[in-house]
Order: structure tokens, then C-alpha cells, then sequence
């Protein structure tokens, strides 16, 4: 498999945005995530020069972290499931979502490159079986 990945000079990483969904809602400018949303999707678009073409990232760690303290983790692609991350999580736990590397498909169909490093995207998780009281 390693004849599929072409590596080619990396694009600028500024013109990359990544969006991320959960349970078919976008977390835009969001920082907490339900208890329940386990179904989740992060895609990565292009914003520059070769805007619209099809970005694909092969792999997301996710990362249930208590007091500072990994508690579990896995890998999803693109759209994955995290259920069993999220039944062992607690009201205000954090979820993070380690995006390593974005690739490009080429007009061959082929992956290269696109983007090096590793973004962080992190939510709070809010448990909704609590029910919250206003003063």
C-alpha cells in the first residue's frame, strides 16, 4: 500500500479548516459536546488556491481525558462512532480530537499530502441526563 501515498510539498496549512458534526448538527464555535453525541463526523476543506478539492484525513484519535489524566481512547476515521468513550465519560470531561496529517486526493485518485502536524479540537462534555436549575 505504500505505492498509493505520494508525498509531495506540503500545502499552506492556513488555507485548511476543519469542521466537525455531531449527531448531523455542525460544533461550530462550540466548546461542549452532549453526553450522546456519538456519532461523529470532522471533514478538512481547502480554502485556498485549490478550493473544492476532496481532502481526506485516514485517521482521528479521540481522547477521553479527566483531571489532566488520558481515561481512554481510539481511532475513528471521518465519520466514526464513540460511544463507548462516551459511556465512560463524566459531566465536564474533555474530549479530544487529535487530527494527524490531511491528504489531498490527486487526479489520479491517489493520496498525497496536503497538511503535516497534528490539530487539536477539543469539547467539554456536558452529561444531559443532568438537569440543570436556574436561580
Amino acid at each position: 500500500a505504500q505505492n498509493e501515498i505520494a508525498i509531495l510539498p506540503v500545502h499552506n496549512p492556513s488555507h485548511l479548516q476543519i469542521k466537525v458534526s455531531a449527531n448531523g448538527k455542525c460544533l461550530k464555535d462550540a466548546t461542549t459536546m452532549n453526553s450522546s453525541d456519538a456519532d461523529i463526523e470532522i471533514k478538512a476543506y481547502s480554502v485556498g488556491y485549490d478550493s473544492g478539492k476532496k481532502l481526506v484525513i485516514p485517521e482521528i484519535e479521540v481522547n477521553l481525558v479527566r483531571g489532566g489524566r488520558l481515561i481512554a481512547k481510539e481511532k475513528i476515521g471521518e465519520n466514526g462512532n464513540i460511544k463507548s468513550i462516551l459511556e465512560l465519560a463524566k459531566n465536564n470531561d474533555i474530549i479530544r480530537f487529535l487530527v494527524n496529517g490531511v491528504y489531498i486526493k490527486n487526479d489520479n485518485k491517489k493520496l498525497e499530502l496536503y497538511s503535516f502536524g497534528t490539530v487539536n479540537i477539543i469539547y467539554s462534555i456536558i452529561d444531559t441526563s443532568v438537569k440543570l436549575a436556574m436561580d
